[in-house]
């Protein structure tokens, strides 16, 4: 009855995480890719990119809780606890695939330079990416406190990632005014090296 219970709990708070990270991910994908488009940054829009990525991995956390949760079968006797580990092995997968394109589009942006429009706009949506990742970075890893979820575990470095990087794409355009070099394409690449790290560390 315990064990149960536990199951059931674990996948509360899957489902919790899960719908969290699908909307607040879901809200900064649009808000990014919207001044991203009205910018003309590439930098901006590979920040939407990897938030879209981050749905994506919600929702395989909710899969992943829920198929946890399920009882022994005759085809898994021990259970599908392991379902956990192979989703945070998924979601570090889409993590490293969304780096990788990421840097194809900031690289290609790097060697042809192109002018972007920095507004009271751009830096709004920034700050509320970075304010909002922190957010869910503490809300999961207070959820993980319960659960002690290798999933959940990666969804909340996944996060802290994603708030740094925003970060750095704040200051990067915010010195676009005032230098002559192609920062966007280069923000990009940081962008992506980040995310690319945070994938592996993700790994492990």
């Amino acid at each position: 009855m315990k064990e149960t219970l536990h199951k059931e709990s674990r996948d509360v708070i899957g489902k919790h995480s899960g719908m969290v990270g699908l909307f607040g991910n879901l809200f900064l994908v649009i808000i990014k890719a919207t001044v991203g488009f009205l910018s003309n940054s590439v930098a901006i829009t590979a920040d939407a990119i990897n938030n879209m990525a981050d749905c994506v991995s919600s929702l395989v956390t909710m899969l992943g809780f829920s198929l946890s949760s399920r009882g022994k079968d005759s085809v898994h006797p021990y259970g599908h606890g392991r379902m956990e580990y192979s989703c945070g092995f998924i979601i570090s997968l889409l993590i490293l695939i969304t780096g990788a394109s990421v840097g194809k589009d900031a690289f290609n942006r790097l060697l042809n330079p192109q002018q972007i429009t920095v507004t009271g706009l751009t830096i709004t949506a920034l700050c509320v990416g970075i304010v909002g990742k922190v957010l869910m970075a503490w809300y999961v890893r207070h959820l993980n406190e319960k659960a002690n979820s290798p999933a959940l575990k990666a969804v909340q470095k996944d996060n802290v990632s994603d708030a740094l990087v925003t970060t750095v794409t704040l200051a990067g355009v915010l010195t676009v005014p005032h230098i002559n070099l192609p920062v966007d394409g280069i923000l990009g690449i940081l962008v992506s090296a980040v995310i690319l790290k945070s994938g592996l560390d993700a790994l492990d």
